[in-house]
């Protein structure tokens, strides 16, 4: 389902752009130098990524002005909500074509992780606040979880997949004992086993 981005994801604070600027390339965050007048303007430069079985995607390829600052629809929260919803759309796009069987499951896995690569990388655009706010509700377990609606149902294996998660506050297993275990599930179930046969030989 599309993101609306009037949830509370939203709000809270955010990247905190003042001045007016623009530029900078895709990969890296527009110069934060600016008249200091609270009015922003952040132009975001297109590119177009390649996806083999689809074809050319575009992301970025706008400018957004208003006010800087913390509160309201910041710089950084509008960049990262439009980069979002483009990338989303080329998520379904790339789902859709392997239902379809227009593409093979190779191409759709690979097709997904060249677009969470590059989501990962454009978002830089929209200050570090918002794209670790971004990266934190798109990834495996994220209130949006792109790998659970878009990977998944290529892989056909759930829960498999998605890198190194990014810790959320509040959410158990992102990081002390559980994590360990989680991360060393063969050195636990080895543990687990000498336990279980010594209390049996006895």
């Amino acid at each position: 389902m599309m993101d609306s981005f009037t949830d509370d994801f939203w709000g809270g604070g955010g990247y905190d752009y003042s001045g007016t600027y623009g530029g900078g390339d895709y990969y890296n965050p527009p110069d934060t130098s600016g008249t200091g007048s609270g009015i922003v303007s952040v132009t975001v430069p297109g590119k177009s990524i390649n996806l083999p079985g689809i074809g050319s995607v575009s992301i970025g390829g706008f400018t957004w002005s208003g006010g800087g600052g913390t509160g309201g629809n910041t710089a950084g929260r509008e960049v990262a909500s439009r980069l979002s919803n483009q990338f989303e759309v080329a998520m379904k796009s790339n789902l859709a074509a392997f239902q379809a069987k227009t593409i093979s499951q190779s191409q759709a896995l690979s097709n997904f992780d060249t677009l969470w690569s590059e989501y990962n990388a454009a978002l830089n655009q929209a200050g570090a606040s918002e794209k670790t706010r971004a990266l934190q509700d798109r990834q495996r377990g994220g209130k949006f979880d792109w790998f659970a609606a878009y990977r998944d149902p290529i892989s056909g294996t759930p829960g498999v997949g998605g890198g190194s998660p990014i810790p959320i506050p509040g959410v158990t297993g992102t990081g002390g004992l559980v994590s360990w275990l989680q991360n060393n599930l063969l050195i636990v179930l080895i543990i687990v086993g000498v336990a279980v046969w010594a209390g049996v030989r006895k």
